[in-house]
């Protein structure tokens, strides 16, 4: 995805909190026709791909449903208008995207193709993790216009936080990207390439030499006498991790610090993934306990 996308994608996602605040919500009557109105467009359009076969009816029926899920979120945000509404549009849309970019990813073969699905991935990250930070930022925002000076600097202070947790989780997609490139290459052509990966996304140590240089959190934990590592250190450092990890390669994982403890959620295949994701966690330094609230798709 070219740098202009990413950058219009993230302009996308802040007019899209923005706007909200004048939105109206919409009567019951309006509501359900059009809640009517996108189960038809769904039914059509899945009509559509009956007649196609193999992957382009995959990549049809991919889009066909990343549509229908995009119209219903958007429903629900102009009929009860809120960040959390808005937030989730932002969500189905990056949703509906990967869906289909992996989908189209199934026409390549060998490392071409898992550098493929890795793209769609990060694309899909990159959109999450502004629509992330903005969400939170909006948040912030909303309760600082209504309160005290200090409260106006902590909600600077969420905002700046929460666009550092999205550059860490856009950091840790790219870098999956860029080892996916180098699983092409062999000898010493990929240790280069492996060496020139992390040290421009960094993974594990050098992530964490980069972030604590980087690092302005106000809260930092200390690990031991004289060393710090503050909470956004070691989400990256889960992060990329379970991005690491090959079982759980096709798994929705998303990693929240406080004071040291994670908090892992998201969708995986089966409670063997579940377990796997703590085990992973917890054998990163600097995390002091785990905490699973991750779902096996199916059983929600």
């Amino acid at each position: 995805m070219s740098r202009f996308i990413v950058d219009a994608v993230a302009i996308a996602i802040g007019l899209v909190f923005s706007a909200g605040a004048t939105a109206q919500s919409m009567s019951k009557a309006d509501y359900k026709s059009a809640k009517d109105s996108i189960a038809a467009d769904y039914k059509s359009a899945k009509a559509a791909c009956a007649s196609m076969a193999g992957n382009a009816k995959d990549i049809c029926q991919a889009e066909a449903k990343g549509k229908e899920k995009v119209a219903k979120a958007e429903l629900e945000a102009r009929h009860e208008p809120s960040n959390k509404h808005r937030y989730a549009v932002s969500i189905a849309k990056a949703d509906a995207d990967y869906s289909v970019a992996k989908e189209k990813c199934d026409d390549k073969k060998g490392n071409d193709k898992t550098v493929c699905v890795k793209e769609a991935k990060a694309a899909q990250t990159r959109t999450k993790a502004d629509a992330k930070a903005q969400r939170k930022t909006a948040d912030a925002d909303k309760t600082s216009n209504q309160s005290s000076t200090a409260a106006r600097k902590e909600a600077k202070e969420t905002g700046a936080d929460a666009r550092k947790d999205a550059a860490a989780d856009k950091r840790s997609a790219d870098y999956a990207v860029a080892k996916a490139k180098c699983d092409a290459l062999a000898g010493d052509a990929k240790d280069r390439c492996m060496n020139q990966a992390k040290t421009r996304y960094g993974d594990k140590k050098s992530a964490v030499s980069t972030e604590q240089k980087e690092s302005t959190a106000s809260t930092p934990r200390k690990e031991r006498a004289g060393q710090y590592v503050d909470d956004s250190v070691i989400t990256a450092k889960v992060k990329t991790a379970v991005f690491e990890e090959h079982s759980l390669k096709s798994a929705e994982i998303n990693v929240e610090t406080h004071k040291g403890m994670v908090q892992l959620s998201g969708f995986v295949r089966s409670r063997a993934d579940i377990n796997k994701a703590v085990e992973v966690a917890r054998s990163v330094k600097g995390v002091t306990s785990v905490k699973n609230v991750m779902v096996v798709k199916g059983q929600q």
